[in-house]
Formats: structure tokens, sequence, C-alpha cells
């Protein structure tokens, strides 16, 4: 009986401590962001035209105050970013997409950062990159750094990977690569510049240590590739922030109690809920392992797509290119997704009959083994240039009309 009675003390006292816990954390922790008064559904917009070219691009606003009037500007850009309307009053709830018009005027290629400001009572800034390249590129490039997806702090180093991509067929040539990297209000950290030999496709790989003293925020990694009148762009963005912040007094109080809230949770409830807990975070390697190689694949097919559509020239012969890669990537998708399917059934099979033991290391066996898309690849074969050329000029041969073609590859 007393030990009956000590179990309903401990539940009673977790769920007292949770609330508490939830009370405190969202009047310290989100207080701040609820008093923005409303939200955008991009956190950097990033634009890639050709010289002398334009495009148009959406940010949406969402009213989550009272009615109120927004303001929207662009900041450092403004000579070749408009927005369509510089005002707009939104009821509660309500939500609109502001259009930017984009138009590289004569603007000479290169990389060029500004902000857009949206301001209601108080402001958000959203990052903007704006790529202009020439109005024919022959090398281009693509950057990444690693590890992906994560911020950085001052001192550390960074790691990029450049792509080089011969993207008319010229062969083995020079092409000045510069890369540098540079804050939104207008200051250049590093900058270089290095002839390499590109034969077809270059990898490059550079290392730079972040300056120890360097300012918090956005800051973007570019790189331009230049040959004869070509030039070609890419950029990365990326946050620089603080390692350990300075707490306050509120900050750390939120701290102590969620630290012995977690401690009491772990020591009393740790038994119970480790079955479930550990199976599902089993489950969720499962589904990473599987949204890794739908990004491969995407980025795989769009690196090749973006190759092979440089050297088409006839509208209806880019438009059926773009078509025959719609068609490979869906199919190739739906593949992987009907593996991930049987492979979501067996790890449910297991896991009714047998321990966690077992599930790991089939999850180990299937992270070895991967989803061998060799032979995926090879059933759906991302087409060729050539072969696109030889089908359009086939029904022109046959006398089909290209123009009606075109019309029917819209849909």
């Amino acid at each position: 009986m007393e030990r009956k009675k000590l179990k309903i003390l401990i539940t009673a006292l977790v769920i007292i401590i949770l609330i508490a816990a939830g009370f405190l954390a969202k009047y310290y922790l989100f207080q701040k962001e609820e008093e923005k008064g409303f939200e955008l559904d991009t956190l950097f917009l990033k634009v890639a035209i050709n010289q002398g070219g334009s495009s148009v691009n959406n940010v949406k606003i969402i009213n989550t105050g009272k009615k109120q009037t927004f303001l929207i500007k662009v900041i450092e850009l403004d000579d070749l970013i408009k927005p369509e309307e510089t005002s707009v009053e939104l009821d509660p709830q309500e939500d609109y997409s502001i259009k930017l018009i984009v138009n590289g005027k004569d603007k000479e290629p290169g990389v060029y950062l500004g902000e857009l400001e949206i301001s209601a009572g108080n402001k958000q800034k959203i990052p903007i990159i704006l790529e202009i390249q020439s109005k024919e590129v022959l090398f281009d490039s693509n950057v990444n750094l690693y590890p992906q997806g994560r911020d950085l702090i001052p001192g550390e180093k960074l790691n990029a990977e450049i792509k080089i991509f011969d993207l008319a067929g010229i062969g083995r040539d020079n092409v000045r690569l510069t890369y540098f990297i540079k804050s939104f209000d207008d200051r250049t950290l590093v900058s270089a510049s290095e002839d390499l030999v590109v034969d077809g496709k270059l990898d490059y790989s550079r290392s730079l240590d972040l300056p120890k003293n360097l300012r918090l925020g956005n800051y973007v990694f570019i790189t331009t590739t230049k040959y004869k009148e070509s030039f070609g762009t890419a950029s990365v963005f990326f946050k620089v922030v603080e390692f350990k912040e300075e707490s306050s007094s509120s900050n750390n109080l939120i701290i102590i109690i969620i630290t012995l809230f977690s401690l009491f949770f772990l020591v009393f409830l740790s038994l119970f809920l480790y079955s479930m807990f550990y199976k599902d975070k089993l489950l969720i390697e499962l589904q990473n392992q599987y949204k890794r190689e739908l990004r491969r694949q995407r980025e795989l097919i769009e690196n090749k797509e973006k190759i092979g559509y440089t050297k088409l020239r006839g509208e209806a012969e880019r438009k059926e290119y773009k078509r025959e890669i719609e068609k490979i990537k869906k199919q190739r998708l739906k593949e992987l997704a009907n593996l991930q399917d049987k492979r979501v059934k067996e790890y449910n099979h297991i896991k009714k009959k047998s321990k966690g033991n077992q599930l790991k290391k089939q999850l180990n066996a299937w992270r070895k083994k991967g989803y061998n898309t060799s032979v995926l690849e090879r059933k759906y074969r991302i087409p060729k240039a050539e072969d696109i050329k030889k089908k359009v000029a086939e029904w022109k041969r046959k006398g089909y009309d290209i123009s009606v073609l075109e019309k029917r590859i819209k849909k």
C-alpha cells in the first residue's frame, strides 16, 4: 500500500514540475517570439538570374497579432529588387504573399547581398542573396559547407567543398576561381583567386579559419568561375553564433528548473519509457537513412540536369528534356519509397516479435547495404542531351507540329 502511494506521489510531482517548466519556458523563452506579431515563411532568399534577366519571387507574411499595417522595403538591393507593394494591411491570422520583382538591368555579373525589411511596430529582416551570371555560362560551380546545416562560431574552421563543371564540353582548360566570405553589411572577410585546370569536372576543397573576434550574424561563402566572357556564380548562406550565451538571472533559473526536472524525469521514468523510446529512435534513424538517399538522388539528378540543359538550344528540346527528367525523378523516388515501405514493414514485424538489439542489428545491416541505387540508376537513366536532340529532330523530320508539341509538354 505504501509503495502504491509513493508511485502516485511521484507521478503527481512529475506532472506539477512539467506544467511549471512549461509555463516558465513559455513566459521567458517564447514571449519575445509572440511579441513579433507576425511570421514569415522564409529564413533567407536566394535568387539567381542571367545578366539582364529578371524573375519574380514571393515571401509570405502571416499576421499572428491584431489588425496592423506592414511596411515593406528592400535594403541595399533596391535598384535591383522592387516589392510590388510597399505596405499592406492585414487582419488577424490573414496572410499575404509579398511579390518581389527582380530585374538585372545592366548590372555586371556577381553576387550581391541585401535584406528584405518588414515592419509593423517591430522589424524582421530576411537576408537576400542575388546571383547574376553571364548570359552564357560555360563553366559553373556548386559549393557546400561541411558539416551541413550547422551554425559556426568565431574561431572555428569553415570547410567548403567546391565542384566546378564544364557545362559546354570545352575540355581541359584554365578557369579562374575566386572565393570569398562576405557579410550583409558589405564586409569581406576572405578573398582569394586561383587558376585551376578543369577537365570536365573538378572537385576542390578549401578550409578557412574564421577570426576569433568575428561579429555574430549572417554571412555568405561565395565562389565565381571566370572563363573568357563566361561568368558563373555559386553561394551558400551560414550564420555565426555565440558558443556560450551569457545568461541573465532569469535564464539561469530556467536552466536550473529544466535540469532538475530532467534528472527527476530520467530517474523515475526512464525504465518505464525505455523500450518505446529506444525502438522509436531506431525508426527515426531508418527514416533518416531514407531522407538522406532521397536528398542524394535529387542533388544527383539536378546536377546532371544542369549540365545537359545548357547543351540544348531549341525550346522544344529543352521542354522535352525537362519532361523526361521529371519522369525519371518520379520513377526513382517511387522505387525508393517502395523499398522504404518494405523496410518499415520488416521493422514493425521484428519489433513485434523480438527485442531492441535485433532491431539495431537489422538497422546497421541496412545502413551498410544502403539502397543499392546503381541498379535504380541503370534502370531509370538520365536522358542525354544528344538523345533529346535526335528525338526532336525525328519529330520534325516526320512532320510533327513542334509548336503543338510544346503546348502538350506545358500541361
